[in-house]
C-alpha cells in the first residue's frame, strides 16, 4: 500500500531539490498491525539519506515535494491508519559543475575538491576493445550527483552506450581513445537552504 505525503512551506517553487526523512515514528493501522516493518523501511530511497525528490506539487502559495511511503498491507478489517508522524528535511539546491582536467591523475584516485568532502567519488578510465571505458565509484546514497562525463571543447561528449550501474559502480563507454584533449566533468547538487518540518497525519481512512 502506498500513502502520499505533501511536505509544503510558503515561498516560491525551488528548481531542485534533495529530500531526507530524518525521524519517521512506527506506522500502524487502528487493530494495531506495524505497517513499517524492516523490510519496507529499508526500501524507502529518502530514508536517513538525501534522495532528489522529482514529484512537486504547488497550490495557491504553497508548494513543496510529494513523498510516497511504500507500507505493509493493513489488516482486513482495518479502517484507519492511526498516525503518520515524523521530520523532514528539504533541501533547495544548485547545480554545481567540477572539473578534472588532467584525466591520468585521476586514474584510479578519490577525486579531490573542496564541494566533494562528504561525498567520497572514485575515478577510473581505461581503453577496453578500443573504446574508453569511464567509471565512477560513488557512494551508496549518490542522488547528489546529477551528470557526468568526459568534456571535450567545452561540450559533453556522448557515450555509445546509456550508463550502466553494478552496485555502487557506474559505468560510461565513448567511441575510440577518449583520453587525450578531454577532460572529466561532473554536476553535483549543492544545498542552499534547507527547510526542517515536522509532520504528523491522524486517523487517516483507508480506501
Amino acid at each position: 500500500m502506498t500513502v502520499s505525503l505533501w511536505l509544503a512551506w510558503k515561498g516560491e517553487p525551488p528548481e531542485r531539490i534533495l529530500l531526507q526523512i530524518v525521524e519517521l515514528d512506527p506506522i500502524r493501522d487502528n487493530t494495531g498491525k506495524l505497517l513499517t516493518t524492516k523490510q519496507r523501511l529499508d526500501s524507502l530511497p529518502f530514508l536517513k539519506k538525501n534522495f532528489r525528490g522529482n514529484e512537486f506539487k504547488s497550490q495557491g502559495d504553497k508548494n513543496g515535494p510529494v513523498v510516497n511511503l511504500l507500507l505493509d498491507a493493513p489488516a482486513r478489517e482495518a479502517t484507519t491508519i492511526r498516525s503518520i508522524k515524523g521530520k523532514a528535511v528539504v533541501s533547495e539546491v544548485t547545480a554545481a559543475r567540477i572539473d578534472f582536467k588532467d584525466l591520468a591523475a585521476i586514474k584510479k584516485k578519490v577525486l579531490e575538491d573542496p564541494k566533494l568532502k562528504d561525498f567520497k567519488i572514485e575515478a577510473d578510465i581505461e581503453i577496453f576493445d578500443g573504446d574508453t571505458e569511464l567509471k565512477l565509484q560513488v557512494p551508496p546514497a549518490h542522488e547528489r550527483l546529477m551528470w557526468w562525463g568526459l568534456v571535450t571543447n567545452s561540450r559533453r561528449t556522448v557515450p555509445i552506450t546509456a550508463e550502466s550501474q553494478n552496485g555502487d559502480m557506474l559505468t560510461k563507454t565513448y567511441s575510440g581513445d577518449q583520453t587525450k584533449d578531454t577532460f572529466l566533468g561532473i554536476v553535483i547538487a549543492e544545498p542552499t537552504k534547507s527547510h526542517e518540518m515536522e509532520f504528523q497525519f491522524t486517523d487517516i481512512k483507508l480506501p
